[in-house]
């Protein structure tokens, strides 16, 4: 998978957990320390993160790293 499609996939997991629990970027902010407007680079793809951030991401959500880059569930 190239780094575009899996930027956007990562993204697209990330906005569909926040949606499913009907949090806004502002609420999934407060749980991570990390700006909503940096979020929503992530969710829409745009931004290449270090890996520090999608473990604070995976731990607001309660899952592992693996579950959150898990794109086919």
């Amino acid at each position: 998978m190239k780094e575009e499609e899996f930027l956007k996939r990562m993204g697209q997991k990330i906005r569909d957990l926040r949606n499913d629990r009907a949090w806004t970027l502002y609420d999934l902010e407060a749980l991570t320390d990390i700006d909503a407007g940096d979020l929503s680079k992530i969710e829409s793809g745009h931004t290449n993160s270090r890996i520090y951030t999608i473990y604070k991401i995976s731990r607001a959500f309660k899952i592992s790293i693996d579950k959150l880059l898990d794109f086919d569930k």
